[in-house]
């Protein structure tokens, strides 16, 4: 079965750290073999997304994207991926 990537990106570690917790408490069966990238800021999300697509080897299924982060906030990083 081929692996689901998540990519959280939040600048608060704890807010990480909680919603990692939750995805994996969803995923307890290890069914959906989920892959979960974090990023503490929109400008490293939109290189783990822009990697993945130059790469083709994998693609985010889903992004949690904070929308207040220093270097370049979750509004303008939503924009840039998409």
């Amino acid at each position: 079965m081929k692996s689901r990537r998540i990519l959280i990106v939040d600048d608060e570690p704890y807010n990480l750290m909680g919603l990692k917790i939750i995805i994996d408490a969803c995923d307890k069966s290890k069914i959906l073999k989920l892959i979960v990238d974090q990023a503490t800021n929109g400008m490293e999300a939109y290189k783990a997304v822009k990697l993945a697509t130059e790469k083709k080897q994998y693609e985010y299924g889903l992004i949690f994207m904070d929308c207040s982060m220093p270097i370049l906030d979750g509004y303008e990083a939503s924009d840039r991926i998409r």
